[in-house]
């Protein structure tokens, strides 16, 4: 799929904020992108298709309408054609992967894939040997997009995810080594 990836701000937080509560049971809110905004070392990226993948564009309340010809979302601070995001932390000569999601409508199209290639680029210019992160043990699509991208299972942390209903899930954490290849600054963000 054809998507705009661009860098996020604080300005982008409740954009962040809309596809974080769509893609999870407990979605983080905009106060809480402010206060990660507030850090040093933050990384993040959005994703942006044309129109949603049935040729429609869809407003915050995840209704469609009518795509226009030339609509260009990513201008805009709300989740009109927002397809995903990814949100990581550079500290300490390490990164960690905090959150990505991608709505249904562009899931298994490639823009996990492109989140992911951006957001490990853009760790490692800013000094990350490492990144690490989360999957729940049940997420086999999410392991498996990791281990594409050099993820190396290294443990497990019991009952670390809570679901709505109440339950617990164990997440597995992974690892990869950072790779430059490409000055992010040289990157249109579209692909």
């Amino acid at each position: 799929m054809n998507v705009k990836i661009i860098p996020a701000s604080p300005a982008n937080s409740a954009t962040l904020a809309a596809l974080h509560q769509a893609c999870f049971d407990r979605g983080w809110s905009e106060t809480e992108f402010n206060v990660f905004f507030e850090r040093d070392g933050m990384v993040s990226f959005i994703a942006y298709a044309p129109c949603h993948p049935a040729g429609r564009v869809s407003d915050s309340a995840g209704s469609y309408a009518d795509a226009a010809p030339d609509a260009d979302a990513s201008s805009q601070n709300d989740i009109t054609n927002a397809a995903g995001f990814i949100f990581c932390w550079v500290v300490a000569g390490e990164s960690e992967l905090l959150a990505m999601g991608v709505l249904k409508p562009y899931r298994k199209q490639g823009v996990a894939h492109q989140l992911l290639t951006d957001a490990c680029q853009r760790c490692a210019d800013l000094g990350a040997a490492k990144m690490h992160l989360e999957v729940g043990v049940k997420n086999d699509a999410a392991q498996a997009l990791y281990a594409r991208h050099g993820f190396e299972i290294t443990g497990r942390r019991a009952g670390y995810y809570h679901a709505s209903d109440g339950t617990l899930e164990d997440a597995l954490t992974m690892t990869k080594t950072c790779e430059i290849v490409t000055p992010v600054a040289k990157h249109t963000g579209v692909w």
